[in-house]
């Protein structure tokens, strides 16, 4: 995981336990509502794994 995922998962640990409010979360991921309201169902879902963008190490389609 790079940097971006490990802030990612701590920011949803926070929103997680209730002790960051939603928006303190977008502003601090840079993401839109609508993606971090999103990202909590994942991350109980299958934890910090799941966080990792899912093309990760993959080779673009266009190739």
């Amino acid at each position: 995981m790079g940097r971006i995922e490990v802030d990612r998962v701590g920011v949803m640990q926070q929103v997680t336990e209730c002790s960051i409010p939603l928006r303190d979360a977008v502003a601090r991921l840079g993401s839109s509502v609508r993606r971090v309201k999103r990202l909590p169902s994942r991350f109980r879902g299958k934890g910090a794994q799941d966080l990792v963008s899912r093309p990760r190490g993959r080779c673009p389609g266009n190739i």
